[in-house]
């Protein structure tokens, strides 16, 4: 899997919950396509959460050279303002706080705290454009905000996708 030309296959393999490791493995040579998987919000909201996910490990693994993380933080910005899909908040606020942004944690912190500025990030409406019930957005709301706090917190490590880097061999 330590193949480049295998990248397209792995940016797909997000939509299905795999390839974080192994395109982490790849480092600089698979982060354009998973920068912009991760800066496209019109994608399959699994495809942009793994997207997050895989530049989390990226910036974890330190493989990454300046020019790059301040793409991550750019992507981070986004994807922390504006009506957002819920389901990748939580990948977005995992990656703002390794990047150890100040300003990406006041964002993180906000969230956290302001229950009206949450409201505004989570998205009223399903993946297929119909609205969900005020009890559902309520309810992802409550989610984004206690994950939020968990996160600041420390906590949440033993939540997944967890890093494996994959073996050399």
């Amino acid at each position: 899997m330590r193949d480049t030309r295998a990248i397209p296959l792995m940016i797909e393999a997000l939509k299905y919950g795999g390839a974080y490791d192994a395109l982490a493995d790849l480092g600089v040579a698979a982060f354009p396509a998973v920068l912009a998987t991760a800066n496209d919000p019109g994608l399959h909201p699994y495809r942009v959460s793994g997207g997050l996910t895989v530049l989390r490990f990226m910036v974890e693994d330190g493989s990454l050279g300046p020019r790059q993380v301040e793409q991550v933080r750019e992507t981070a910005r986004e994807r922390l303002s504006g009506t957002q899909d819920p389901f990748f908040i939580d990948d977005a606020v995992r990656l703002a706080l390794a990047l150890g942004d100040p300003e990406l944690r006041r964002t993180v912190e906000r969230i956290a705290a302001d229950r009206a500025y949450a409201e505004t990030l989570v998205s009223r409406h399903w993946e297929d454009g119909t609205e969900a019930s005020v009890d559902h957005h309520a309810q992802a709301v409550d989610r984004v905000q206690a994950r939020a706090r968990l996160f600041l917190s420390g906590g949440g490590g033993d939540i997944g996708p967890l890093r494996r880097p994959s073996s050399p061999w």
